[in-house]
């Protein structure tokens, strides 16, 4: 625990992550596309567990890495498959969407917070070739805003928040062989392309692209294909890094009733505002104000401590409450800070009132 004299709270958030071992960054608007990589995966019957080593691969500077695969089975149109699992240096991803009506599938899997280096691996089951795209993103959060999947050459997706980033991926499994024309699927504007190519003796194709999509709504994702047959098409949307605060738990009455403890406005990376707390008692009172990162629930004095005291700053309240000035640092996507204030107030069953606490997550 660490007691420290009051001082802008810019400099306790920055403190409180440095604690542990987060550093800032410089601030953004979007999500950012930090790197794209196209990938060929061999051609043959890779067995029912096959392993597609895709690449050696350094996402640690990206909030999330993204792989989008496209495969067709190896026996034919009347035979199924999946990607069984996507691991990034040893670690397993999430599967956000895949549709593998036989006889091929397409897929995306996603992992927050990636970490150092390391191989990207794909099982899969009997795939005959295929393809993938890598992504690695920043100013992104945490978790899948929403996913959609079809059995044509257009696919939607449903955002519900501004400023999301929709990746899709189709499979053309039919070519020639099967009614279609030989070539790759290529994107169809919005989308913009980011991968397209065959393998093989044109036995299968792979597109991917993305679009910046500004208002909540149905995103239409759309490929040009060389015709209708056996196509497998995924999107997914990710929400940006939106900042926030929310309050938390039950405060602590005291003569005025619970104390109060909210900002000014939104925490936006760079953004100066303001953190606001009542009086309870209606005199000025020393008061302390905690600093932590996770919420809590400990009983204390006849209320609730509920955020953890990394920091805690001592402060005078005045009678009107207090308005603290806070510079919002910009740091890693989705990190919060938790916050609760306390002051010594007579009619409080301990003689000291506590407001609820208050969730701030920086953002754009």
């Amino acid at each position: 625990m660490n007691v420290h004299p009051r001082q802008p709270i810019l400099t306790l958030a920055v403190t409180a992550f440095a604690i542990l071992g987060f550093t800032t960054t410089s601030a953004s608007a979007q999500i950012i596309i930090d790197d794209t990589l196209p990938v060929l995966i061999a051609v043959g019957n890779q067995g029912t567990t096959g392993l597609a080593i895709v690449a050696s691969y350094d996402a640690s500077r990206s909030d999330k890495l993204v792989v989008v695969v496209s495969t067709e089975h190896a026996h034919g149109t009347g035979s199924g498959m999946s990607i069984n699992s996507v691991e990034y240096n040893g670690q397993a991803m999430i599967e956000a969407v895949q549709e593998n009506t036989r006889p091929g599938t397409a897929a995306i899997f996603y992992l927050d917070s990636p970490g150092p280096a390391g191989e990207i691996r794909i099982f899969q089951g009997n795939q005959n070739g295929g393809r993938a795209t890598v992504y690695a993103l920043s100013n992104v959060a945490p978790g899948l805003g929403g996913s959609g999947q079809s059995i044509t050459n257009s696919v939607d997706v449903i955002t519900t928040s501004p400023n999301e980033l929709v990746i899709a991926c189709i499979l053309d499994g039919g070519q020639a062989a099967n009614g279609n024309g030989a070539g790759a699927p290529t994107a169809t504007l919005p989308l913009i392309q980011d991968h397209s190519g065959t393998w093989g003796r044109s036995w299968g194709g792979h597109g991917a692209g993305h679009q910046f999509i500004a208002s909540p709504g149905i995103v239409t994702s759309t490929f040009t294909t060389a015709g209708p047959n056996l196509l497998r098409n995924v999107a997914v949307a990710f929400h940006e890094c939106t900042a926030r605060t929310v309050n938390y738990g039950a405060g602590l009455a005291g003569t005025n009733g619970v104390p109060t403890l909210t900002t000014s406005a939104p925490p936006v990376f760079g953004q100066s505002i303001s953190l606001q707390g009542s009086n309870s008692s209606g005199v000025a009172a020393s008061g302390l104000l905690i600093t932590g990162l996770q919420s809590i629930s400990v009983p204390f004095l006849g209320g609730m401590l509920l955020a953890d005291t990394t920091i805690l700053t001592p402060m005078v309240i005045p009678a009107g409450g207090f308005s603290l000035p806070v510079t919002i640092p910009t740091i890693p996507c989705g990190l919060a800070v938790y916050l609760q204030a306390l002051q010594l107030d007579q009619a409080a069953v301990a003689g000291v009132s506590m407001s609820p606490g208050l969730r701030l997550v920086p953002g754009t």
